[in-house]
């Protein structure tokens, strides 16, 4: 009877356990490894020329994903700081058309984000940020 009561416990711990689990995440920081992220959003921003962009405030993602679309021969800095502080041509990570950069929180951050767009004219770009893991 004990015997029958301890793996009945057991069993029903196990399944607890288990259904937290598959519930997504949020996370504080990168997803830990062997983990899935989830897509939380994904937006289509559009800057002008030698223009500064603030483009997020947030504080909880696992990373953002960044694709420059147009024009060719144009670049984008993303300054990754929580201040004030502006990029500059000299400043921030460089970003040139068409590539597609994955920047992961843990390195980068998911706080305040402030892009430069170098060029004359209007660039746009696509940000997909994945915020929860399972």
């Amino acid at each position: 009877m004990v015997g029958a009561m301890i793996g009945l416990l057991a069993t029903v711990t196990f399944l607890a356990i288990w259904v937290y689990q598959l519930k997504p995440q949020t996370a504080f920081g990168g997803a830990p490894p062997g983990f899935q992220a989830s897509i939380a959003s994904s937006s289509q921003i559009t800057i002008g020329g030698n223009v500064v962009l603030q483009i997020f405030a947030t504080s909880t993602c696992v990373s953002r994903i960044v694709t420059p679309h147009s024009p060719q021969g144009s670049w984008l800095r993303i300054l990754f700081a929580d201040s004030a502080q502006e990029p500059s041509p000299g400043e921030g990570h460089l970003l040139t058309a068409s590539s597609t950069t994955n920047f992961d929180s843990v390195v980068f951050g998911c706080g305040r984000w402030r892009v430069f767009n170098n060029s004359a004219s209007t660039t746009i770009f696509t940000v997909t940020e994945f915020s929860d893991f399972k």
